[in-house]
């Protein structure tokens, strides 16, 4: 949709599904392959939902996730005086209408204090899952939204299962997956341990 080439060193990591696969080319858009050819998801020409005007062009390069014909992506867009990141989802296909699904006005499950970060989305049958920090007390965990509801898979306040005391971290970039209402993190112990760990259906 418009002249030029990428610039090969932006792409970020792909998603596949079904055949079809959805990628974010930095400060460009979110793009996904269609039987016709490729297509924009989401660039700079597209409103975001929600929000005023259109994508200031900052999309997140490896927080893409393509399940079922439906892309998910995060993005850093205006709230405010300030550009914060939030988590978008397409309805219906690559080329669905957008809804905005968390952002920085959202409040964390359980708790009064709204998100400060969001990153590594992943999606799975219509469900969502991500990592999360509180803007106030940066204190990080995994949610997700399952159902249209959101949901605290493990924060700090959750035993570490077979471990010692609650964990302390979550990593943001990996180690985090999604299968209907079943979701796998790489967690942080309190005496340094670390694992793989898995939340199913609450």
């Amino acid at each position: 949709g418009r002249a030029g080439s990428f610039f090969p060193s932006n792409f970020g990591r792909p998603s596949a599904d079904d055949g079809q696969i959805a990628f974010a080319v930095q400060s460009t858009g979110i793009y996904a392959t269609t039987a016709g050819g490729l297509v924009v998801v989401a660039d700079d020409a597209t409103p975001i939902p929600g929000g005023v005007g259109n994508f200031p062009g900052s999309f997140s390069p490896d927080d893409v996730s393509l399940d079922g014909g439906d892309v998910v992506f995060t993005a850093t867009v205006p709230l405010g005086p300030f550009n914060h990141p939030a988590i978008f989802k397409t309805t219906g296909g690559v080329e669905g209408p957008l809804e905005r699904v968390v952002d920085t006005g959202t409040a964390v499950p359980g708790t009064a204090e709204l998100f400060g970060a969001l990153a590594n989305t992943v999606s799975s049958d219509g469900n969502i899952v991500f990592w999360g920090r509180t803007a106030s007390t940066l204190r990080a965990g995994i949610y997700a939204r399952i159902g249209g509801a959101l949901r605290i898979v493990a924060d700090r306040n959750t035993a570490v299962p077979g471990g010692t005391g609650n964990f302390v971290g979550f990593a943001s970039n990996a180690g985090l997956s999604i299968a209907g209402e079943r979701v796998a993190f790489l967690g942080f112990g309190e005496d340094g341990s670390q694992g793989i760990y898995v939340w199913d259906a609450g």
